[in-house]
């Protein structure tokens, strides 16, 4: 099964990456090691943010409080 979706993730072009239980997304660092980009929604903190654009090179859902159940 893990390995029917790696292949799947390495086929998309695109990747949902939801915020997890804490504040990032593991999901995120999947797409990014697949080569997708990442479409991204309820994360609050990014890694290393103050050298890397995140927007650069993944899709930010900014409306995260309308899909936060928390």
């Amino acid at each position: 099964m893990l390995k029917d979706f790696c292949l799947r993730l390495a086929r998309s072009r695109y990747a949902f990456a939801p915020r997890g239980i804490g504040t990032s997304s593991f999901r995120l660092y999947q797409a990014l090691m697949a080569g997708t980009i990442p479409i991204v929604s309820g994360m609050t903190e990014y890694p290393f943010s103050n050298t890397v654009n995140w927007k650069d090179f993944c899709i930010i859902n900014e409306k995260q409080s309308k899909y936060d159940f928390n």
